[in-house]
């Protein structure tokens, strides 16, 4: 679903939590949605899609991609204000159809692709080598300014006595995410208690999902965060059994 600024008026500047404090300009360069929680237009990398499934419940994609669902999207700002005025009238509106959701069931639902697409987007940091992984090399990385954003886990505690931890937090660009096992286990590196992004827009798009995870209370973002360790550990022994059987062969 998609609208055109108005002509008579300047793109707004709107504060959101995903952008990590950054104003943003709404640009013809990116798509300019509508928000069915609040009704005020933004960038699309500013908002969360949702696609209604089979059993007509919404679906959320934190990277905006409604035609990988096979349905009608509508967007969302991922803020609480937003979402439970979605939840009680503009999902149904949006979506032109009846849609049964409590405000706590949308922020949880938001929560959790968030914690799934933070999981992915470190994943792919690892696999193309944007990330600084373990206290030396992070502490290297902010001292060289290529650290985009330092990401903790809630357990770490010495990696959180760095310099550069404190340095971060002071620009803002220091964040908190799972444990060392959740942590480990999406990097291969088990253990894992601190990393640094080095990408730009990767580091954006860790932020914007961050911010998305920690709508809920912190001790469901942490089983979010288990659960999606969990979910790739298993895949990872799957797919080490095909591989074993397949070295059998």
């Amino acid at each position: 679903m998609m609208s055109s600024p108005r002509s008579n008026e300047p793109p707004k500047r709107r504060p959101s939590a995903s952008r990590g404090g950054s104003s943003a300009v709404a640009s013809s360069a990116r798509p300019v949605r509508t928000c069915v929680g609040c009704g005020e237009r933004d960038n699309s990398p500013a908002l969360v899609c949702a696609v209604l499934d089979d059993a007509g419940q919404p679906v959320v994609d934190l990277a905006g991609r409604p035609s990988a669902f096979e349905g009608r999207g509508v967007w969302i700002h991922p803020e609480r204000r937003c979402l439970e005025r979605a939840a009680r009238h503009g999902l149904s509106r949006g979506f032109r159809a009846g849609v049964k959701l409590s405000p706590e069931q949308l922020l949880e639902a938001v929560a959790g692709a968030a914690n799934r697409r933070v999981a992915g987007l470190l994943g792919s940091a690892m696999r193309g080598r944007h990330l600084a992984v373990g206290a030396d090399a992070v502490s290297d990385a902010w001292a060289q300014g290529s650290a985009e954003l330092v990401v903790l886990t809630r357990d770490a505690a010495a990696a959180r006595k760095l310099s550069c931890v404190a340095a971060a937090e002071a620009l803002g660009r220091l964040a908190e995410w799972g444990d060392k096992s959740a942590l480990g286990t999406v990097l291969h590196r088990p253990d894992t208690a601190i990393i640094a992004v080095l990408d730009t827009g990767l580091a954006s798009a860790v932020r914007t999902a961050l911010a998305a995870a920690g709508l809920v209370s912190p001790a469901f973002a942490g089983e979010q965060g288990t659960r999606v360790s969990s979910k790739l550990a298993e895949t990872n022994e799957a797919a080490q059994v095909v591989d074993e059987s397949t070295e059998d062969r």
